[in-house]
């Protein structure tokens, strides 16, 4: 019997790291996601840094592909054009575990309210990324995010 339920934790061990970790990335995009929502740009370029790993790559959907100093610009400019954030939801959808390495399909829901040539402009997208991370010491950090669907709508306000 001893035997037995000892064989059962350890078929359950990779189930409940593989819940760990997703708990772990959730909580990452969540701070990530807040950070954004105050539209606090030291908050969210310091997220990047802290998160990402040096040669960390973004991928938009257009599959243009930029080195984290450019994200990190391209994510601070869209911060100070944002007058309002309505919402923002990122949702993992899927994660695969092997070592050190996770991947992760994201989907995200933002609402924001821009200004933009001093009119205000509504943008809702939907998007979803391909997400690798990496484990360093005892530390995630997200090496590559590439946009595969992004549905992006505008209107004026």
């Amino acid at each position: 019997m001893i035997l037995r339920n000892f064989s059962l934790l350890l078929l359950a061990l990779p189930l409940l790291s593989h819940a760990d970790v997703r708990s772990d990335l959730q909580a990452k995009y969540h701070a990530f996601d807040q950070a954004v929502a105050r539209r606090d740009a030291a908050a969210t370029a310091r997220w990047i840094k802290v998160n990402t790993t040096e040669d960390f790559v973004y991928g938009s959907h257009d599959k243009n592909l930029y080195k984290r100093a450019k994200f990190e610009e391209m994510v601070v400019q869209q911060i100070q054009m944002t007058q309002k954030v309505i919402s923002l939801v990122s949702r993992i959808t899927s994660i695969k575990v092997s070592g050190s390495k996770a991947t992760v399909g994201l989907d995200g829901d933002t609402t924001l309210l821009l200004g933009i040539d001093k009119q205000a402009m509504k943008l809702v997208d939907h998007s979803h990324t391909v997400d690798d991370w990496v484990r360093i010491g005892k530390e995630w950090k997200l090496r590559k995010s590439i946009q595969t669907k992004s549905d992006t709508k505008m209107s004026k306000q």
